[in-house]
C-alpha cells in the first residue's frame, strides 16, 4: 500500500474545493443547454457489495477489496486513519482489526458530534470459532458486534445507535446505495480500494481534514454534487481517479458532465515561475454558455444574473457572454505568481480584429462575471498584450514576468501533472502538506513525505458517461518557488546581517552547541534546506526543509535538562530542533498566520518561554510558546509598516515597547493595542532620560 496514494485522495477533497468554487454568477444565453444523459444504475452494478450496511448518513466511506490491505491502512500508527478512528483503546482495537485481516470490509464514518467509525465485515466463509474469535476482539477494543448472518456481515461500532441503524438498513433492505449518485460512482470505478465523500457533509469533512481557511468553500461544495467516490492507488502510484455525476441542474458539476472537452495548451505560454494555474477549456464555448445559464436558473440566480449581463454592455458595448464567443474563446487560464498577482491568459479560436481591442477593465469584469473572481486579473492598472492566439491580462510588472519567463514547459515536473486535454484543470506548483491539512494529519502528513518538503499536484475534470471522471496526480519537490522580497525583513539577533527573504543565498545564525561550548553556524541554503556547521566550518548535517526562516534563530532549553534546542520561524508554523538535526516530535505549534520577521524570545512567564514575532499582515503579536495568546495581550497593528520586532524598554516598573514604523518610532503599552499619544510619548521619554 502507498499512504502518499492514501493522503492525496483526501487532498483530492481540497482539489474538488478549489476545482468547481469559482464563480456563482450565471449566464445569460439563448442558446438551449444540452441534455446530460446519465446513466441509471442497478444495486448489482455495485463493486463494494458491503456498502449495502451503511446507514445513509454517512459522511464518508471507505471500502477495503481485501482485510489485509483494511489491516495496514487501519492499524499503522503513523498513518492517517487511527486518527481519524479515533485513539481510545488504538492497541487493542489494531488487534480487532487485524483479527479481521482475511475478510473483506467497509468502515462508515457518521457525525455524532465527532466522526464516529461503523466496520462492516465480510463473514459468509467465517466458521463458528472465527466469529467467536473476533467478537472477543472487538470487546476488547471497546466495540458492540452485532451478527447478521443472513447478510453475512459482522457489525461493529462503539456506538448502539450505529449499530440498530445498520441492521435496520440491512433487514428493511434500505441501503445507502438507494442514492443514484453513490451508486454510480461505485459502479464507474475499479474494484479494489475506495474511498467515498459525502458533500452534505462537506462542513464536517473540511473540519476533520483541512486546515480551517477551507471552511469558507463547505457552502458551496455541499451543493456542488452529492457523492464522489475516489479509487485509494495502489503501492508505487501516483495518480487516483475519482467519479461523481449529477442527476438535475442543481449541482455545479453538471456544467462539467454537459461540456465539450478542449485542448490544454497554457504550458506554452505561462511562466515556470507560476505558483498555480487554473484553467477551463473547450471546443464548443456557446454549449458551456448555455450549461451555466440553466444552473444559475436552476439555482434561482437568474434574474440576478440578468441585471449584471446588462451592466456589462455599458462598459464592453456588447453582452458578457458575446465577449467570450465573437472570437471564439477556447481556453482561459489564470496564473497565480510568485508577487501575489494575477494574470489571465486567453486563447481563441479566432484572430483579434486589429484596432478593435475591448476595454482592458471590461475584459477583466467580464472575465469575473463570467467564469468567477479566480479569472479576474488582479491590480488597479491593467495591460494587455496579443501574442499570437493568446491574449494576455495584467498589471506591468505580472506581463513582464510572462513575457521574460521560460514557459511552464520547460519544468520537469509539469510533464506528467498537467493533461493535454479535458474540461477544468487545477495545477499547484508545490504545496507542503501540513499547510492543507489539518492539525492532527498535518503530523502524519510531515512523517510520510519528508524527503519531499512540497508536493506539486494537478486536479483535472473531463465528462465521462453522464458524469465527471477526476484524476489526481502529484509528484514530490526537493525546491519551491522563491518567496518574494520582503525588504523591512531583517537579520537575526545573533549577529546576523539584515536579509530580504527572497535572496537565493544562504542564511546563517550563530548558536551554542551547549555539548563543546563553543559557537556553531545554523545556516539556510537557496534550496531552503537547513543544517549546522561546527567552529571549524565542516558541516555536521544538511535536512530537506520547505520554508524560509523568518530571520531569526534562538536557543531554548525546551525541556529544562540543561541541554539546548533552536527555535525558529517558517510560514505560520514554530519549529525547535536539536542538534542533531531531529525536530522535536511534541512540539507542534501553528499560530495561523503567516510570520514576516521572528521569533525574538522572552520569558514574562516563569519557567516558560514567550515568542514575539511580527506577521505579514503587519501585526506583531505576543504568544506563550504553545501558540497561545499572551494573556491581556492585544496585537500592535499600526497603518504604518513595522519596520522590524520591537525593542523591550523598562522605565521604572514598567515595561514598554518601542516599535519602528515606516514614519518614525511610536511607543506602546506592555499590553499592546494602541501607541501612546505624543504627550504621553513625551513623558515617557523625559522619564527614561531622567532615570538613565
Amino acid at each position: 500500500m502507498n499512504y502518499r496514494g492514501l493522503i492525496f485522495s483526501l487532498i483530492g477533497l481540497v482539489g474538488v474545493i478549489l476545482g468547481i468554487v469559482f464563480a456563482v454568477r450565471g449566464l445569460h444565453r439563448k442558446d438551449e443547454a444540452p441534455k446530460v444523459k446519465t446513466p441509471e444504475r442497478a444495486i448489482e452494478d455495485c463493486h463494494f457489495p458491503l456498502l449495502r450496511a451503511v446507514p445513509s448518513d454517512a459522511a464518508v466511506i471507505l471500502s477495503f477489496d481485501g482485510g489485509k490491505d483494511a489491516a495496514w491502512y487501519l492499524t499503522d500508527s503513523a498513518s492517517v486513519f487511527p486518527t481519524l478512528l479515533g485513539e481510545k483503546n488504538l492497541r487493542q482495537r489494531a488487534r480487532f482489526l487485524r483479527a479481521a485481516s482475511g475478510k473483506k470490509m467497509a468502515v462508515s464514518l457518521h457525525d455524532a458530534g465527532s466522526l464516529t467509525p461503523l466496520y462492516i465485515l465480510d463473514i459468509s466463509a467465517a466458521d463458528s470459532s472465527a466469529l467467536a474469535s473476533l467478537s472477543a476482539q472487538a470487546d476488547t477494543a471497546g466495540l458492540r458486534t452485532k451478527l447478521f448472518k443472513d447478510g453475512g456481515v459482522m457489525l461493529a461500532s462503539s456506538s448502539e445507535t450505529l449499530l440498530g441503524t445498520s441492521e435496520r438498513h440491512l433487514s428493511g433492505e434500505i441501503s445507502v446505495l438507494k442514492n443514484r449518485e453513490l451508486l454510480a460512482a461505485t459502479a464507474a470505478l475499479p474494484y479494489g480500494n475506495a474511498i467515498f465523500l459525502s458533500h452534505a457533509a462537506a462542513s464536517r469533512i473540511i473540519r476533520t481534514f483541512l486546515s480551517r481557511e477551507y471552511l469558507t468553500y463547505a457552502s458551496f461544495l455541499s451543493k456542488a454534487a452529492v457523492w464522489t467516490g475516489f479509487s485509494l492507488p495502489g503501492k508505487g502510484k501516483s495518480e487516483a481517479e475519482g467519479y461523481s455525476v449529477a442527476y438535475d441542474n442543481t449541482g455545479y458539476q453538471s456544467l462539467f458532465a454537459g461540456m465539450t472537452p478542449g485542448e490544454f495548451h497554457f504550458r506554452e505560454i505561462l511562466p515556470s515561475e507560476a505558483i498555480s494555474v487554473m484553467a477551463i477549456a473547450t471546443d464548443k464555448p456557446g454549449t458551456y454558455l448555455a450549461l451555466r445559464r440553466k444552473w444559475v436558473d436552476a439555482c434561482g440566480r437568474l434574474s440576478a444574473y440578468k441585471e449584471s449581463c446588462s451592466g456589462a454592455k455599458k462598459t464592453l458595448g456588447k453582452a458578457a457572454d458575446d465577449y467570450l464567443t465573437d472570437f471564439d474563446l477556447r481556453e482561459v487560464a489564470s496564473v497565480m505568481l510568485p508577487s501575489g498577482e494575477r494574470a489571465v491568459a486567453l486563447r481563441y479560436g479566432k484572430k483579434l480584429p486589429d484596432g478593435r481591442d475591448l476595454k482592458i477593465y471590461g475584459a477583466g469584469y467580464a472575465l469575473e462575471m463570467l467564469l468567477g473572481e479566480q479569472f479576474r486579473p488582479q491590480g488597479d492598472t491593467l495591460w494587455s498584450t496579443v501574442r499570437g492566439e493568446w491574449k494576455l491580462i495584467g498589471t506591468r510588472s505580472a506581463l513582464t514576468v510572462v513575457s521574460e519567463s521560460k514557459p511552464l514547459k520547460d519544468v520537469a515536473v509539469t510533464d506528467n501533472l498537467i493533461p493535454a486535454g479535458g474540461v477544468f484543470v487545477l495545477y499547484n506548483a508545490g504545496n507542503a502538506p501540513a499547510q492543507v491539512l489539518a492539525d492532527a494529519f498535518a503530523i502524519f502528513a510531515r512523517k510520510r513525505f519528508g524527503a519531499f518538503p512540497r508536493v506539486a499536484s494537478s486536479f483535472s475534470a473531463t465528462p465521462s458517461d453522464g458524469g465527471v471522471r477526476y484524476t489526481i496526480r502529484h509528484k514530490g519537490v526537493q525546491t519551491a518557488p522563491q518567496r518574494v522580497a520582503k525588504p523591512s525583513a531583517v537579520g537575526s539577533t545573533q549577529d546576523s546581517a539584515p536579509v530580504p527573504e527572497a535572496a537565493p543565498s544562504a542564511m546563517e545564525y550563530r548558536v551554542r552547541n551547549f555539548q563543546t561550548g563553543r559557537m556553531n553556524v545554523f545556516f539556510q541554503n537557496p534550496d531552503n534546506s537547513i543544517g549546522l556547521r561546527d567552529d571549524a566550518g565542516r558541516t555536521l548535517w544538511t535536512i530537506p526543509f520547505n520554508l524560509p526562516i523568518c530571520g531569526r534563530v534562538q536557543e531554548i532549553d525546551y525541556y529544562g535538562t540543561g541541554k539546548i534546542q533552536y527555535l525558529f520561524a517558517a510560514g505560520s508554523r514554530l519549529y525547535v530542533i536539536d542538534r542533531l538535526g531531529r525536530f522535536l516530535p511534541s512540539f507542534d505549534v501553528d499560530l495561523r498566520k503567516d510570520i514576516l520577521i521572528g521569533p525574538d524570545l522572552y520569558g514574562f512567564t516563569d519557567d516558560n518561554y514567550d515568542v514575539m514575532v511580527l506577521h505579514e499582515d503587519n501585526s506583531l503579536s505576543l504568544y506563550t510558546l504553545d501558540g497561545a495568546r499572551f494573556p491581556g495581550w492585544k496585537d500592535i497593528s499600526p497603518r504604518e509598516t513595522i519596520q522590524s520586532l520591537p525593542e523591550l524598554l523598562t522605565i521604572g516598573d514598567e515595561q514598554y515597547w518601542k516599535v519602528t514604523l515606516s514614519s518614525g518610532e511610536r511607543y506602546y503599552r506592555f499590553g499592546g493595542g494602541a501607541p501612546l499619544s505624543a504627550r504621553k510619548t513625551r513623558k515617557l521619554l523625559k522619564r527614561n532620560r531622567t532615570t538613565t
